[in-house]
């Protein structure tokens, strides 16, 4: 029998109809009052604001018919915030619309592959306010003298830009000597205009005889940004705290879904419905932003590998979100069905037969009227906050959606992912969880609606809490609205709030398809109300809700017995011991790699040597501070390893010269292996950085870091010249060696500044083909406060280097493919292990704790780093906070992946198990060993061919990062190798064990692991591989490598399960004690030495497992194989 409404049903219907016109009544009235907007006059569309640029281009001499364009609309954040916090917005609009052009249409024309291009700056109003000619930096122009440049610059103010010099004070120039022609700039600033400090400044760059950029800009007070970084600090720290909140949050949601997935109680349906509508809007509204993606485009990069990894971020990053909600989606949906049996079920949510009952009908209602509540609600809050003193940026009247194909996308996602994100995990899956826990249904409304609350804590909203605590408010409320009604409410009002939100520009447009698409997306949930009603009239009443409710899709108790952890006996794998025949051919095959060590090579990075320990580092750098009068006690001191080891500079060397020349260069010529020494005061710009050369044990150059308005001399450029020159010649350099090519000038409030940069002249060996040594001095009034060497490369050369093919771009996101597709077989693997009950919890978590425990002990360890990038406009404490959070997230992370890892490797091989019993691990334990040192020996055998082959063809070969051991600032160097090697031996052992296992299940066939190796063999060649000689190259090396490994598998390692783990484990050890061992000071001597005694005691154990089995007979073997089943209960 159809269900009729009530007179209750009326009342609430009438109730939700007169609060929804209340407080959209007080929301169109006082709305911009709470939440005002920048001022914008668009007196010059978008679109007629191109013509305006081309006109100015025109008149230029110069035609952009052939090239692609690519227009946005931009500001300047910084300037925009800082007018409007400081002025107050009604000042600021006034200011924003006349004296200061800081709204504008930025037009950019580009040719794909070719650095020449034009960006021209329109201005609402239709003026010319920013133009660029980017060229080559060999194109020809001529060399003229910075007074004939600078009448230049004065011309184009005065007679392209119609300036009144007179109004104008010059603030400073720089000149740079390029290879075939002469570039200045030239600053001036506003003198009518002084607030606070800042300026608004002019600046105009002649490249040769010509104007190649000009530029309108507000010179925000360096003081200012620094109050902003405290102030904003304090946000981004509640943010972070929040964050790892909720990071606790989402690994209680992974433990209560491994939880269900045991008991088989979990709807995948549901889950992937969800995470496929996730994936589908997020995907298309990638799609969709290509038009503003190009704006950004790099021309060293093809356009169609623009497009391909345009096309391919959209797909991964679809399937990203997609999980995300997936897995957010199974792991909540149990505890709302288990908790809330009377709400409707989440897979009844937005089916055909819910949409025709009255409860539907009802929350549809409630969810919509919830909108225009809050609205009216966040009206009131912050007009009352204003009052108290609460500030927030004010909105800005346009958003790039609308320059979009299809913008009503934009809107659909950003309903529906927060929404269903945001509503799932802290509505549906928090709230229940947490009350469990606490036992508490107030409290846990509180604590689930703040954490939720917090996390919108990085606003820009002052005071830091404001936004924490208006959201959080809002919902405890909206918690108590699902506990009383259902999930539906809450998400049609969250999605509808955000995608009117979104939509708010679209609706306010006089377009019509901005207006109708706008409403459709942003309003949706009228449609099924509209269909409700139509059906409720013709039908005469609702259909019956019964069977859609959660109490309709809980399984009965008797089948929800969770899966227990199979505990059949486990069989040994078959494993012949390696033959003295066998051990002793590996010997002789790895003593003849090892022979090689014989020839002389020269290694990349062989002259790095921290003669220097860290105490002394820091006495160095204090007498330093004192010959110069400055007591270091009264700074914080932090002391890094630091590099300055150029890759790409180094990639250059070896392209035109050798090894040699290499290490000469980054050895000599430039310490590129230092240690840094950071003296800082809290809350204070200034600070010095001193490097020392853990070699000759000296100060090889320094930092002297001030606030741009402290006190300093306004030195001439012959005076600045003087001074730079003398530095130069007591730092043993002759200046008549070089040639100034770089002289820059900048007028700062209570003194001027200068940087200098001389070049090798021609001939001078320091030159390596067209890269040239350059010294680069600054000068802060009468004091040389940064010194540099450093390797000027050839342009050309450069974007060459950088560029990016469609091929490479390619064959990059099929690294990230294979990856992905090694990780989906990891979690199906995991996930139907679990399910299945092939999962042995308890030693599990068990061994992920002693992980994670190692990795914490190395956390501690990196305590004397934890000021290393400590920002000083930022209170200490702060800074503590922040560090602290990102600890503990990180530590939940490792548990998380060691879990997931320990829980994979055991669900692929039970037999591992095994190793945890002495017996079992005895049988394997000789080989074990033996195989680990062959391993360490074949390592360093083949580091030696590689070597040996890098000499041959240096120009080929890839080069790291850095060339400093990890770790040599930290407390204790071997420390936290030993947390790398644990972590690490997890990581490559799991991996290695899946490839295996995959590889066995799938391509049984001989043929097809021949051709799948060589189909992935290409993509394990770095990216850094840019020619076909380095891809060759690489592509060798890299197939050494697997056959080497084939070889050490099949011939030495084999099923042994204790080898695997072993070796890799010791490897690393063995590599990092080499490492340490290899520097000349006794401390990190001794802690290379720890990590050799490390990798001789798991030996020592090995061969004691072994004697131990021996020992023990047959009957222990069985009595261990009993013990190891229990460890599986």
């Amino acid at each position: 029998m159809p269900e009729k409404l009530t007179v209750r049903d009326y009342r609430f219907i009438l109730i939700c109809i007169a609060l929804a016109a209340i407080s959209l009544v007080i929301t169109v009235k006082y709305f911009y009052t709470a939440f005002p907007e920048a001022s914008i006059k668009f007196d010059v569309t978008r679109d007629q604001s191109r013509p305006v640029a081309e006109q100015f281009l025109l008149q230029r001499g110069y035609r952009v018919e052939n090239h692609r364009h690519s227009v946005i609309f931009g500001y300047d954040y910084e300037a925009r915030v800082f007018l409007e916090k400081e002025m107050g917005l009604a000042q600021a609009n006034q200011l924003l619309g006349t004296k200061i052009k800081l709204w504008r249409w930025q037009h950019r024309w580009f040719r794909p592959l070719q650095k020449e291009e034009f960006r021209v700056d329109v201005t609402p109003q239709g003026e010319i306010v920013g133009f660029q000619h980017l060229i080559r930096e060999e194109d020809p122009a001529a060399r003229l003298t910075s007074q004939a440049a600078q009448a230049v610059a004065v011309e184009c103010l005065t007679q392209m830009l119609k300036k009144d010099l007179g109004t104008l004070e010059f603030v400073g120039m720089k000149s740079e000597q390029r290879p075939n022609r002469t570039d200045h700039t030239f600053t001036w600033k506003d003198k009518d205009f002084a607030f606070q400090g800042s300026s608004y400044r002019f600046e105009v760059i002649v490249q040769g005889d010509r104007v190649g950029s000009y530029q309108e800009f507000l010179k925000v007070p360096e003081k200012w940004n620094r109050d902003y970084q405290k102030l904003r600090s304090l946000n981004e720290t509640a943010g972070r705290i929040d964050l790892a909140l909720t990071v606790l949050l989402g690994f209680a949601l992974l433990v209560m879904l491994i939880r269900h997935l045991r008991r088989g109680d979990i709807r995948w349906k549901t889950a992937v419905i969800f995470g496929l509508t996730a994936a589908g809007l997020d995907c298309l509204s990638s799609l969709n932003s290509l038009s503003i993606s190009e704006f950004y485009y790099d021309t060293t990069e093809s356009y169609g590998s623009f497009l391909t990894s345009t096309l391919f971020f959209s797909i991964f990053s679809a399937l990203f979100q997609g999980a995300l909600i997936c897995l957010i989606t199974a792991g909540a949906e149990p505890l709302y069905r288990n908790r809330f049996k009377d709400k409707i079920s989440l897979l009844n949510l937005f089916g055909w037969r819910s949409l025709r009952t009255k409860s539907y009908f009802l929350s549809l209602i409630l969810g919509l009227t919830l909108t225009p509540c809050f609205l009216a609600y966040q009206t009131i809050f912050y007009l009352w906050a204003n009052k108290l003193g609460a500030w927030a940026p004010a909105d800005v009247p346009y958003d790039e959606l609308l320059n979009t194909s299809i913008p009503w996308v934009y809107v659909l996602l950003s309903g529906f992912f927060p929404a269903v994100s945001e509503e799932f995990m802290f509505r549906m899956f928090s709230i229940p969880f947490i009350e469990k826990l606490v036992k508490s249904t107030g409290l846990a409304l509180v604590l689930a609606g703040f954490i939720w609350g917090f996390g919108h804590a990085g606003y820009p909203n002052q005071p830091f809490y404001i936004r924490g605590v208006e959201v959080g408010l809002a919902g405890i409320v909206v918690g108590l609205i699902m506990l009383r009604f259902n999930i539906l409410v809450v998400l049609i009002w969250h999605y509808t709030i955000d995608a009117a939100y979104a939509a708010l520009l679209m609706l306010r447009s006089d377009n019509p398809y901005y207006i109708l698409s706008g409403s459709l997306t942003a309003f949706i949930f009228f449609i099924p109300l509209l269909i409700a009603l139509v059906s409720y009239i013709r039908a005469g009443g609702f259909e019956s809700g019964a069977g859609l409710t959660n109490q309709s899709e809980i399984t009965p108790m008797s089948e929800l017995e969770e899966v227990p952890v199979v505990a059949e006996p486990v069989s040994e794998i078959p494993y012949p011991p390696l033959s003295a025949k066998r051990i002793w051919f590996a010997v002789g095959v790895v003593g003849l790699l090892l022979s090689l060590y014989a020839l002389k090579v020269e290694r990349i990075g062989e002259y790095v040597d921290f003669g220097a320990t860290r105490s002394q580092a820091t006495h160095i750098a204090d007498e330093f501070l004192q010959a110069k009068h400055v007591d270091p006690r009264q700074y914080n001191p932090v002391l890094y390893a630091h590099s300055e080891f150029d890759r790409l500079a180094a990639k250059y060397v070896l392209a035109h010269s050798d090894i040699k020349t290499l290490n000469d260069m980054f050895g000599q010529q430039i310490k590129s292996a230092l240690w840094a020494v950071r003296y800082f005061k809290p809350l204070q710009k200034e600070e010095y950085i001193i490097y020392v050369d853990p070699r000759d044990k000296s100060v090889y150059t320094f930092e002297h870091i001030i606030a741009e308005d402290a006190p300093g001399a306004d030195l001439t450029e012959s005076q600045a010249l003087s001074i730079a020159t003398a530095f130069l010649r007591s730092q043993g350099l002759d200046p008549d060696e070089y040639e100034l090519v770089e002289s820059s000038s900048q007028k700062r409030p209570a003194r001027r500044d200068y940087r200098l940069i001389w070049q090798a002249r021609p001939g001078d060996p320091r030159n390596v083909g067209e890269a040239t040594f350059r010294l680069r001095l600054d000068l802060q009034g009468d004091e040389v406060s940064r010194f540099q060497r450093f390797v000027k490369l050839p342009e050309g050369w450069v974007r060459e280097r950088q560029k990016a093919t469609t091929l490479l771009t390619i064959r990059f996101w099929s690294q990230a493919l294979l990856l992905g597709v090694l990780g989906f077989f990891a979690i199906t693997i995991f996930i139907t292990s679990a399910r299945h009950g092939l999962i042995p919890w308890r030693p599990t978590l068990w061994l992920a704790l002693g992980i994670t425990g190692i990795v914490f002990l190395d956390v501690l360890n990196n305590l004397p780093l934890l000021y290393q990038d400590y920002e000083t406009s930022i209170a200490p404490t702060v800074h503590l906070v922040t560090k602290t959070a990102e600890s503990v997230r990180a530590l939940v992370g490792v548990f998380i992946a060691a879990i997931f890892g320990l829980g994979l490797g055991t669900a692929l091989y039970p037999q591992m198990l095994q190793l945890l019993r002495p017996p079992h691990r005895g049988r394997l334990a000789r080989d074990a060993s033996i195989s680990a040192l062959l391993v360490i020996g074949a390592m360093f055998g083949f580091d030696q061919v590689r070597s040996l082959l890098v000499n041959r063809f240096p120009a080929a070969t890839t080069i790291p990062s850095s060339l400093i051991p990890r770790d040599l600032d930290t407390a204790l160097p071997a420390l936290s190798h030993l947390a790398s090697a644990v972590f690490g031996t997890l990581v490559v052992v799991i991996m290695v064990g899946l490839i295996v296992h995959v590889t066995q299940r799938y391509l049984k066939n001989p043929i097809g692991m021949i051709l799948a190796l060589l189909m992935v063999m290409p993509l394990l060649v770095p990216n850094q591989a840019r020619t076909g000689g380095e891809f060759l190259f690489n592509l060798a090396t890299v197939g050494l490598s697997i056959g080497g490994a084939l070889a050490l598998v099949r011939g030495v390692l084999r099923n042994n399960l204790l080898a695997y783990p072993a070796s890799v484990f010791l490897v690393m050890c063995f590599q990092s004690g080499y490492d340490l061992t290899s520097q000349s000071t006794a401390f990190f001597i001794i802690n290379g030495q720890i990590l050799f005694a490390i990798v001789a005691a798991v030996i020592v154990w090995l061969i004691h497992s072994r004697s131990g089995q021996q020992t023990d007979g047959g009957r222990e073997r069985t009595r261990g194989l009993e013990d190891s089943l229990k460890v599986h209960e």
